[in-house]
C-alpha cells in the first residue's frame, strides 16, 4: 500500500505555509508594509494552528477491517464512495506496477481538494488507505453496516 506523509511532515508543511501566507498578509495591513519580527511573530500562533488543523484533517491514514466475506465489503465501499462521488481510477497509471490495489478518485474539480482512496482486499482483511478526515468518515459509515 502506498504510505502518504504522516502527521509530522503534514504539520510542518501546514505551519510554514500557513505562516508564509498570514506573514505577508498581515505586514501591510497591521505593520505598515514592514515585513519584520513583528509580523512573523504575529503570523506564528495563526500557522501553529493551522498546522494542527491540517495535520488533524490531511494525514495519511489507514482503516483496517476485518470482514468475513471480502465481496461483501467490496461491494458495500463501492456503493459507499460512489455516493460521495468517488470513481475508480486505473491503478496503474497511479501506482505503476502494484497489483491487487483499487484505486478510487473524484471524478469532479473535487479531486484537486480530496485526495485518493486506495483500497485491498485480501481474504479475510481490507486495508483502507486516504486521509485522516475520509477515513474517520468511512469508519462511521461501515461501523453502522458491517
Amino acid at each position: 500500500m502506498p504510505q502518504g506523509p504522516g502527521f509530522l511532515f503534514t504539520f510542518v508543511y501546514y505551519t510554514v505555509m500557513a505562516t508564509v501566507v498570514a506573514t505577508f498578509s498581515s505586514a501591510p495591513l497591521l505593520f505598515g508594509g514592514r515585513l519584520g519580527l513583528e509580523a512573523i511573530e504575529t503570523a506564528l500562533p495563526i500557522g501553529l494552528v493551522l498546522g494542527l488543523l491540517g495535520a488533524y484533517f490531511n494525514r495519511t491514514a489507514s482503516l483496517e477491517l476485518t470482514v468475513r466475506s471480502g465481496n461483501d465489503l467490496q461491494t458495500q465501499l463501492e456503493q459507499l464512495l460512489t455516493s460521495w462521488e468517488f470513481v475508480t481510477v486505473d491503478p496503474t497509471t497511479v501506482l505503476g506496477d502494484r497489483t491487487g490495489i483499487q484505486v478510487y478518485e473524484r471524478a469532479s474539480w473535487r479531486k484537486w481538494f480530496s485526495g485518493r482512496v486506495f483500497v485491498r482486499i485480501e481474504r479475510q482483511t481490507a486495508t483502507v488507505v486516504s486521509r485522516a478526515g475520509l477515513i474517520r468518515k468511512l469508519e462511521r459509515q461501515l461501523g453502522a453496516v458491517l
